[in-house]
């Protein structure tokens, strides 16, 4: 090939990567811009590790308790009922944190091979708490 083949070629080459790349931004600017849209990884890391980590600076599981509730809705349909029963159980008992290591056990193997990337939706009562429990770390 000689240079103007090259060329072409890498023009070419270039209008076919270009619109793949710019739509895959927009989906992360969109994730990221109305931050309510995540997969459980994420939502775990963003969420429940900071209030975790709140509670044990502080003692207080208010952060744990207020996402925990919310933590069965965002699970498969068929798993929602024993997550609830999980994280029922721990509130019930006062330990808000056991309910974390009782679902892992049971759950996180078969999510992290096949849920792992699964679009999850923030429940609106979550929205921002995220923000709020790094600001109450500090």
């Amino acid at each position: 090939m000689n240079k103007m083949n090259y060329a072409v070629f890498f023009t070419i080459l270039s209008f076919c990567i270009l619109p793949v790349l710019a739509q895959d931004n927009k989906k992360q600017n969109k994730k990221t811009s109305n931050n309510r849209i995540t997969n459980l990884h994420d939502f775990m890391e963003d969420y429940t590790k900071p209030a975790m980590q709140y509670f044990k600076k502080t003692g207080d599981r208010v952060y744990l308790n207020k996402i925990l509730v919310e933590v069965p809705s965002l699970g498969l349909d068929d798993q929602r009922e024993d997550w609830k029963k999980i994280v029922d159980k721990s509130l019930d008992s006062g330990k808000a944190e056991t309910s974390c290591k009782s679902c892992h056990d049971l759950y996180k193997k078969d999510y992290k091979k096949k849920f792992r990337k699964r679009e999850i939706q923030i429940p609106e009562s979550l929205i921002g708490l995220d923000k709020e429990i790094r600001a109450a770390r500090k």
